[in-house]
């Protein structure tokens, strides 16, 4: 296989830098062993049009170097700049004649710096006067990162404000603020137009390379989150204009005057009233709190939702003047850390009343409902008054959590017009307008009454069952709710009433009826026994497992499994036939190993580690690409870098990866080789094709709205069970056959020859 040599290396990162600074949006970028002014060549010049600024820069690799010092290269670089810069004004028909402020940059690439290195930055060099600055992939990287989240323009706003760069116009920002002196600290608080103060603030993210910034890096997820409530918010808080209450915190990075020495302070109560005119220059302001409220103001990112700012957009700030780093590193970790952060339940509690016809709003009320009924049709409500609302007081009498109730009651979708179950129709919310309050509240007190009714039920069974027995069981419902379980059970218990919502409809041969109190007496009775057999412990933790949801999802297929041994046909769900979840687990293990083998043959084989590291390509088609950024927005959201470090690829479902492995290119090149030539395979591209079909109906299953009902007959058939469990074994002799060293590339074919 041929190799780059070490001098392609060094001009293929020249390229990389130069296409960085284009993506920055500079129109003036030039540079190479062609382009000599002052007679030797220049790696790179960036500048752009309206501007006085042009980066000047030498490019170096490890390859490239072949040594451990940098020392020699930024002196020899710092010399040739001079004669450089005399002529670039007449270079090439003028085109950089309108530039006067030269940044120079040393932009290195795996190479580690030393003291003595980065001393030669900056050391007196007689021939040039001129310093040069550290720069390599890592801050390549950064930049590149927040134009991803942001846009080109804050990007570029924070490197002139990294190079203390000023503004090329002369006009100057003038903001009316009161001023306050607070315990040593000059503090200014006024409102401005975000728009017009972006270029005037920068934030101190660790990501930077300096050890003492303390901010992390902006997340496009969380600032979209806050574009939704500025932008979508229905009715909106603020017809006439976008605000979000809450001042956003910055402080003065230089040590510099800000108020207008012209303007008449005026006092005002226990303020003054002043004018700041700020200098013209990037980067004036740290924003020590709120960067994501600030950004989201101007989000602009190609790879994301976009917004439009409006002129009724403002922004309230609180500028503290003159204060160091160290101090405001310490309002941070106060603010982020110290100051306690607004418990999950009075979110949910506050939504009923802030926003009754949301999602999280109408759970809310109903959770409150189900708290206030003291009896439905003569059956008392256990949970009358024992649900942590803070609205309803939190007394030590109260046991049930608000939080784990909202969510299992969000997760299987019981206030939506279908519920989670085969997509079933809801018959308290089937049909209701959503935008239509008295509605939604008379299905919330329906829903309400009804989930009452059946856990009562289910509590009260058991203690019925200890009375006439004499005998409590030791892991009856009863004890259960008095133990570390209880929060477990009752998840289980309302997820359980989501299938008897479907049953019940199947008993009435598809009519969207609600369950009567006769019927949730009949399912729960076996239930209730079940429970009362358990002795013990481990037998307990098997049946009734806390430790996650899905785990929970597993206990309530055993208990439909319970009802169905019992007589009730109508619990016969698709998730509880064993053969069909084997091969749904098989399935799902497959799916991983062949994401892994996607990934293997494209970077190692196809000799392209890069194919999933940036935007899309001709390998990964567009439509897959945005697929797989939604899928993963949790994941980027925690992690940055989670593109840059190639991670995407591992959302590939099924689907997606039939279409990987079929493209032309990839099939005739690589994956034929792997998955139909030779050895014990699929008989051609149509059988791997009807594999993956067959194979993705399976594990479609587990979400029964993705499964039609004549899909649905398929898979439970025992002809397709086989074919099915073929398939997989074919795949499992690939995969343990498969050593990546059986496909040979046309590369390696020419080099042998």
């Amino acid at each position: 296989m041929s190799r780059r040599s070490n001098r392609q290396i060094g001009i293929d990162w020249e390229d990389d830098v130069k296409q960085f600074f284009r993506g920055l949006g500079f129109n003036v970028v030039d540079g190479g062993d062609n382009f000599r002014p002052g007679g030797k060549p220049i790696d790179f010049v960036a500048g752009m049009g309206g501007s006085n600024v042009l980066f000047i820069g030498e490019c170096k690799t490890k390859q490239e170097l072949g040594r451990k010092y940098l020392k020699k290269d930024i002196e020899d670089f710092r010399k040739k700049t001079i004669n450089a810069i005399k002529e670039l004004s007449t270079y090439r028909g003028g085109a950089f004649r309108n530039f006067t402020h030269f940044v120079l940059l040393i932009v290195t690439k795996d190479i580690v710096w030393t003291e003595a290195d980065k001393s030669a930055l900056r050391s007196p060099l007689n021939e040039n006067p001129l310093k040069a600055e550290e720069f390599d992939q890592s801050l390549v990287e950064y930049y590149d990162s927040i134009k991803e989240e942001l846009s080109e323009d804050i990007s570029r706003y924070h490197l002139f404000a990294d190079f203390n760069i000023k503004f090329h116009s002369a006009e100057s920002l003038e903001i009316p603020a009161f001023k306050n002196k607070i315990n040593g600290f000059t503090c200014y608080n006024f409102t401005v137009t975000p728009q017009k103060i972006l270029p005037y603030v920068t934030v101190a993210r660790r990501q930077a390379r300096k050890k003492e910034y303390y901010q992390r890096m902006i997340s496009g997820s969380r600032c979209q989150s806050i574009i939704n409530y500025i932008d979508n918010k229905v009715p909106p808080l603020f017809c006439e204009g976008h605000i979000i209450p809450g001042n956003i915190i910055i402080a003065t990075r230089f040590n510099t005057e800000i108020e207008d020495p012209e303007f008449e302070n005026k006092e005002i109560g226990d303020s003054e009233l002043v004018k700041l005119k700020l200098p013209n220059q990037y980067g004036v302001f740290w924003i020590v709190d709120g960067q994501h409220r600030l950004y989201s103001y101007s989000k602009n990112s190609t790879s994301r939702p976009q917004r439009s700012p409006t002129s009724n957009d403002r922004v309230f700030v609180t500028l503290l003047h003159q204060s160091n780093v160290a101090q405001q590193r310490q309002i941070f970790v106060d603010i982020n850390d110290k100051q306690k952060g607004v418990d999950a339940c009075y979110i949910i509690d506050i939504a009923g009343e802030a926003d009754p016809t949301s999602v999280l709003g109408i759970i809310s009320n109903v959770i409150k409902k189900v708290d206030t009924i003291d009896k439905v049709e003569e059956v008392n409500n256990y949970f009358y008054n024992k649900i942590k609302i803070p609205s309803h007081g939190l007394s030590n009498s109260r046991k049930f959590s608000l939080t784990g109730l909202k969510d299992v009651i969000d997760r299987k979708k019981l206030i939506l017009p279908k519920i989670s179950t085969n997509a079933a129709q809801n018959p308290f919310f089937r049909g209701v307008d959503r935008r239509t309050l008295n509605r939604i509240n008379e299905a919330i007190n329906q829903l309400a009454k009804s989930l009452a009714l059946f856990l009562s039920i289910a509590i009260n069974k058991d203690e019925e069952i200890s009375e006439q027995t004499g005998e409590s069981a030791p892991y009856g419902i009863s004890s259960l709710l008095n133990s570390r379980v209880k929060e477990g059970l009752i998840w289980v218990l309302v997820a359980l009433y989501e299938r008897i919502l479907v049953a019940t409809q199947r008993k009435n041969r598809g009519k969207i009826v609600k369950p009567t109190k006769e019927d949730f007496d009949n399912y729960i009775t076996p239930i209730v026994d079940h429970l009362r057999e358990i002795n013990s412990q481990e037998k307990l933790l098997e049946f009734l497992n806390t430790a996650g949801l899905g785990n929970r999802d597993n206990s309530v297929r055993r208990m439909c499994s319970i009802l169905v041994a019992k007589g009730f046909r109508e619990f016969d769900f698709d998730d509880l036939d064993f053969e069909i979840n084997d091969i749904v687990q098989s399935t799902e293990e497959l799916e991983g190993e062949l994401r892994e083998l996607i990934n293997y043959v494209i970077s190692k084989i196809h000799e392209n580690p890069n194919w999933c590291k940036g935007k899309s390509t001709d390998i990964l088609p567009g439509g897959i690409y945005n697929s797989l950024l939604a899928k993963a927005k949790g994941d980027i959201g925690r992690n940055p870098k989670y593109v840059t470090e190639g991670k995407l690829y591992k959302g590939l479902d099924l689907g997606q990866i039939n279409d990987m492995i079929i493209k032309e290119n990839n099939w005739k090149s690589f994956f034929s080789e792997i998955f139909v030539v030779g050895g014990d395979k699929f008989k051609d591209v149509s059988q791997f094709k009807e594999a993956i079909h067959l194979l993705g109906l399976y594990r479609n299953s587990k979400d029964h709205s993705r499964v039609d009902e004549e899909e649905r007959r398929l898979i439970k058939s025992p002809a397709q069970k086989n074919i099915a469990r073929g398939y997989l074994n074919i795949f499992k002799k690939i995969s343990e056959n498969f050593s990546g060293t059986e496909v040979v590339t046309e590369t390696e074919i020419e080099d042998s020859t």
